[in-house]
């Protein structure tokens, strides 16, 4: 779109200069070669990269036969100056148009003022092929940029997709390696220390709430008995165990 414009404007550009520069008019040969100039500036899109160039150098060459044919030079040179970015033997297709053009001042001698402004015109499309190419090229590169990140995006949400499956999996695993873990241990029975063996399971309850800091009224509520069983208890563990007071009952538990 953006090089349709940039001919269509560069069309005008000639044919506006053109038609009042010529006394005659453009006659039968000028309307040949504006026809001539159209058909070329559609086709040099219509080809293959490989042969664009063509079609403007081969206006180039038919524009030699008539004064008129040199007004659409520029129009030619559009074309030719987008292909100096290749490095092949088309990219110096521009020269044809530029010699085109000297010749054909040669050949006709046109007027100083028909001469400089179809100069001007040339200049005017070289730069405008150049800047759209150079637009084209990084809107091209922007693009392929755009795409490249899209695909490493999508590759990184993937994988962190895959991550966060295997997080998942892992954290079940622990989970269910924990409970079987805690199922295991509740299952086996409290372990008593060896000294503690005589004592019944009311006695090592009470001796261990003991050893744990509690007084005889903390015993008696966390064991849910009344404080005189507590005692009885205690006086019990101390006969059993051969110990003086609970200060020892709490240092026996600990020792194991």
């Amino acid at each position: 779109m953006e090089r349709t414009i940039d001919k269509l404007l560069v069309f005008c550009g000639c044919a506006a200069c053109l038609l009042p520069l010529l006394p005659g008019g453009l006659g039968t040969a000028g309307v040949i070669m504006t026809l001539l100039a159209i058909c070329s500036a559609a086709l040099s899109d219509a080809l293959p990269e490989r042969i664009r160039a063509a079609m403007p150098i081969c206006y180039c060459i038919c524009a030699l036969s008539t004064p008129a044919g040199a007004g659409f030079i520029p129009l030619a040179l559009y074309d030719t100056v987008r292909d100096l970015h290749r490095s092949d033997r088309m990219r110096a297709s521009w020269i044809a148009p530029v010699a085109s053009l000297c010749i054909s001042a040669v050949l006709w001698r046109p007027e100083l003022l028909t001469l400089c402004a179809t100069a001007a015109l040339s200049g005017l499309a070289a730069a405008l092929s150049a800047r759209t190419s150079r637009m084209l090229a990084r809107q091209a590169t922007l693009n392929r940029t755009r795409d490249d990140l899209t695909t490493h995006a999508r590759a990184l949400l993937d994988r962190a997709r895959g991550l966060e499956t295997r997080l998942d999996d892992a954290l079940r695993h622990a989970d269910t390696t924990d409970t079987a873990s805690r199922a295991a241990g509740a299952d086996e029975p409290e372990r008593r220390p060896a000294a503690f063996a005589c004592l019944t399971d009311r006695e090592y309850e009470v001796a261990r709430l003991i050893a744990e800091g509690l007084d005889n009224r903390e015993i008696a509520a966390a064991a849910y008995m009344g404080e005189g069983t507590v005692r009885n208890h205690i006086s019990s563990i101390l006969s059993k165990l051969r110990l003086k007071n609970r200060t020892q009952i709490a240092i026996a538990f600990w020792r194991g």
